[in-house]
């Protein structure tokens, strides 16, 4: 569940949003944070509570993304130049899942994979020093993996639901349901 109250938002100058039930809608912000010295765009949204042990992370997305790299998606945050996350994007004019690690400033692809379905539940499951991506197509029934990579140094600060590479003159978008962070035994 989406429970805003528990959530950050570091620019105050965030794009349109509301939440609706379970949903959160919100409109895809301009600017990206990739790469170094990248600036967290509009909407960011950084949960602190982050269990202290390993934890999944799973949230349904909802984008049609129709401009280059424009996306949406979850990730664990450190510092906007350290991060790990899994978006729904336009990747190099491809609607795709794209997921990333930045480490100092650094962003490196781990796994890209075509995805033309607008709907997706994303999942990081945070486990004995890695990061494992996973979708599901049917409403977390079912789990594929997508790709891992390491963790990266110390503690991630937060875990945060992100759009970015929007467009104020054609706006999109995006939705947020059914989030769900759970510690794994």
């Amino acid at each position: 569940m989406i429970d805003l109250q528990q959530w950050q938002y570091p620019n105050p100058q965030q794009s349109p949003w509301q939440l609706e039930g379970n949903t959160l809608k919100v409109q895809v912000s301009e600017g990206n944070m990739w790469g170094a010295g990248g600036v967290a765009a509009n909407n960011l949204f950084l949960y602190k509570s982050t269990p202290s042990s390993d934890y999944t992370v799973q949230v349904g997305v909802k984008l049609a993304p129709n401009r280059a790299f424009e996306q949406a998606g979850i990730g664990l945050y450190w510092d906007n130049d350290n991060y790990i996350k899994i978006s729904k994007e336009m990747f190099n004019g491809r609607l795709s899942l794209v997921f990333v690690t930045e480490h100092k400033g650094n962003p490196m692809v781990n796994a890209l994979m075509d995805y033309p379905d607008s709907d997706v539940m994303l999942r990081l499951e945070k486990k004995q020093g890695r990061v494992i991506a996973m979708l599901s197509a049917d409403n977390g029934i079912e789990w594929q993996n997508i790709g891992s990579t390491e963790l990266l140094e110390g503690k991630e600060s937060a875990l945060m639901l992100y759009t970015f590479s929007g467009s104020k003159i054609t706006p999109n978008m995006a939705q947020f349901t059914d989030l769900q962070i759970e510690p794994m035994s």
